[in-house]
């Protein structure tokens, strides 16, 4: 059974592909640019001004800022912590005997993660203890925590909006799709695997079911979707 699984708005698809997926990219985008293709040349007309002269350091610029980031070594540097991130997890979930030393370092990995895109403030580098949140990265919101994951109010009433409207999953690319193993996401939050969890709303990396939105929606108290 394929898991039916939702983008979250609060970061572009790109956040939550493979580093795989993302290394490929510049690549494609220099030949498309070569082979003089309207999509591609426009995609780098947004970002460069001698786009005939483009080389794959430029491309890899564009592909950068698409994300979000000023440059390419930020995007990598993102995901380096992305994925480390999720090693740390799974290797908590995983264990015999889970130690916490596991996800000592998580919290200052988000902050990394956040302060890579752009989206941290003065605030959370000057002694706000909390992290951003794990799906959006957007700081200063209240959150609730579980074991290395952290969710804000906004992504929440976002997961309880979808789940209550039927929402389709967001489009992406067919490419991301051949890389995923959709089947053996599971909830950060619980641990249950797909797909006696699902729906499952993801972001950065980050994964939470249904179940779990609906508890952090009751402890953040968010009025459902019908309730005035």
């Amino acid at each position: 059974m394929h898991v039916t699984r939702h983008l979250l708005s609060g970061a572009p698809w790109t956040l939550d592909a493979p580093i795989e997926v993302l290394n490929e990219q510049p690549t494609r985008l220099l030949r498309d640019v070569l082979r003089s293709e309207s999509d591609a040349l426009s995609r780098a007309r947004t970002y460069l001004h001698n786009v005939p002269t483009i080389n794959l350091h430029e491309a890899q610029v564009v592909v950068a800022r698409e994300c979000g980031f000023l440059n390419w070594s930020r995007l990598q540097s993102f995901f380096e912590a992305r994925d480390e991130v999720s090693t740390r997890r799974t290797n908590f979930r995983t264990s015999d005997q889970p130690d916490y030393a596991y996800l000592r370092p998580v919290p200052e990995l988000i902050r990394r993660m956040a302060e890579l895109l752009g989206t941290v403030t003065r605030a959370t580098l000057h002694g706000d203890s909390r992290p951003p949140c794990c799906f959006c990265l957007v700081p200063g919101n209240k959150v609730v925590a579980g074991n290395g994951v952290w969710v804000c109010e906004d992504c929440v009433r976002e997961c309880i909006v979808i789940h209550s409207n039927h929402m389709q999953p967001r489009d992406t690319p067919s490419d991301v799709d051949e890389h995923h193993d959709w089947d053996d996401r599971h909830c950060d939050f619980c641990y249950l695997q797909s797909p006696e969890v699902e729906p499952l709303f993801g972001g950065c990396g980050s994964t939470i079911c249904h179940r779990c939105s609906a508890k952090c929606q009751r402890i953040m108290d968010i009025p459902l979707p019908n309730e005035k």
